[in-house]
């Protein structure tokens, strides 16, 4: 899937759990992200040129560009760091929607893999989201991804 928030988040109204009684109470739902998983959008899989960015500062894909007014947190910008990579065979290139705070593929540019993410890392895919309860939805393919081929 592919998603930002400031650091204090917006208002909630729903009930807050302890974070002594959350931890146990998410992984018996399997929300609990015990074996390191983490959930970041996938912006280009293999084949796609992912770069960034373009002159009005806009992730392209393939050369389309990316509206992603949709799923980033307000006020976040696609990216602070230009990248131009070819998403390998078998591969993806994930961002998370907080992007001034997400440790994604645009960070891991220097490691091996060029921050590339293996397919068969891949665990499950995000369909809906839970927690808090006031912003409790389903999530479908934003648009933007549409033309992209």
């Amino acid at each position: 899937t592919r998603r930002s928030r400031s650091t204090a988040g917006p208002p909630c109204s729903a009930p807050v759990l302890s974070p002594v009684l959350a931890r146990p109470v998410a992984k018996l739902f399997g929300l609990y992200p015990t074996g390191g998983h983490l959930v970041k959008r996938v912006i280009g899989v293999g084949g796609d040129r992912v770069k960034c960015c373009d002159k009005r500062g806009r992730i392209t894909v393939n050369g389309v560009p990316l509206n992603e007014g949709a799923y980033l947190a307000p006020g976040q910008q696609p990216s602070m760091i230009d990248f131009d990579v070819k998403v390998e065979e078998g591969y993806l290139w994930v961002q998370g929607d907080n992007r001034s705070n997400s440790a994604d593929s645009r960070v891991h540019l220097g490691d091996p893999g060029g921050g590339q993410v293996p397919v068969d890392d891949v665990v499950g895919k995000v369909f809906a989201v839970v927690w808090p309860l006031g912003h409790a939805k389903l999530i479908e393919r934003p648009a933007t991804f549409e033309g992209v081929g």
